[in-house]
């Protein structure tokens, strides 16, 4: 069974939300009209869930009705398809379309949840630790992404990787 991750998105310019992507047949993490988190809310309520799949990675799911979302990674940019888990990886910028212009959120990957609570606001200060500590994580996180020794394939560590056959309960085309 998979296990929680440990997560905050980064209002691009504002704010960091502390959060926990849990295992992807749970109802728990994700984004809502102008790129709102929610947590636990029913499918109609999300736009895209956020889970952990079978083999420990992050997962975006878009629903069906979501407008338009746009994953960008190391000069990337792919245009999030409804229905099929994308993988996610520390620093992915996503941008979802919203009344009045695009928000932009930014991914950074904590690790292993040690427990599961709803979406919070981390205050200013403490943000740049988060920041710090994600990017130490990063370095030497492997099983979320990195590969592990600082070193590796620009682009193939850019690759953004969309799935068929997701290793964990979310079906392709199934609504988050």
């Amino acid at each position: 069974m998979p296990e929680p991750i440990e997560l905050c998105w980064e209002r691009v310019g504002e704010e960091h939300i502390r959060c926990v992507a849990l295992a992807g047949d749970q109802p728990g993490l994700g984004v809502g009209a102008g790129g709102r988190i929610t947590w636990r809310e029913q499918p109609d309520d999300a736009l895209a869930r956020i889970c952990v799949t079978g083999d420990d990675r992050l997962a975006l799911l878009r629903g069906s009705r979501a407008p338009g979302m746009v994953l960008s990674r190391g000069g990337r940019r792919l245009d999030v398809p409804a229905g099929r888990p994308v993988v996610l990886r520390d620093q992915d910028l996503l941008t979802v379309d919203a009344e009045g212009g695009a928000c932009q959120l930014r991914l950074h990957v904590h690790g292993a949840a040690t427990t599961v609570a709803a979406p919070a606001p981390v205050e200013r200060r403490t943000s740049r630790w988060l920041v710090a500590t994600a990017a130490a994580l990063a370095l030497g996180a492997g099983a979320f992404g990195g590969t592990g020794d600082g070193g590796g394939d620009a682009a193939a560590d850019a690759q953004i990787e969309v799935r068929d056959q997701p290793p964990c309960s979310i079906k392709p085309g199934e609504r988050p």
